[in-house]
């Protein structure tokens, strides 16, 4: 990371996180946005959300992952992101459940973040 200009590295990761439920009182992405926004933090962004909250929406999680991510990019406001994202291989067997294949929930919910501003999407 150095070698693109990266002098400080916060790692504030967690299994099962979701940007707006929470996991046995775990903080979420939303909790932990505001805690370094709160503290001054001024930087790029490097978010590793979505997944948990593919799973979380069919079976109520609300609001919708458009608008989840809006909130982040919101509080984050005109501070760089890189938003990761990951894809689900089609190599047998196929992972899909009854809410459907795990790569149709996470990009449904990807066409709002064009219009994020300090959002650069690559593929």
């Amino acid at each position: 990371m150095r070698a693109v200009g990266v002098t400080t590295f916060i790692p504030e990761i967690s299994g099962a996180r979701a940007i707006i439920e929470h996991y046995k009182g775990e903080p979420n992405g939303r909790d932990v946005v505001d805690k370094y926004i709160t503290q001054g933090y001024r930087g790029c962004w490097v978010i590793a959300l979505g997944n948990n909250d593919a799973a979380n929406i069919p079976v109520g999680g609300q609001p919708d992952q458009g608008a989840q991510i809006d909130l982040l990019m919101t509080m984050i406001g005109d501070q760089p992101v890189l938003w990761v994202n990951t894809r689900t291989r089609r190599e047998p067997p196929e992972r899909a459940d009854k809410h459907g294949p795990v790569e149709r929930r996470i990009g449904a919910g990807m066409h709002p973040l064009p219009e994020a501003a300090g959002l650069r999407l690559g593929q």
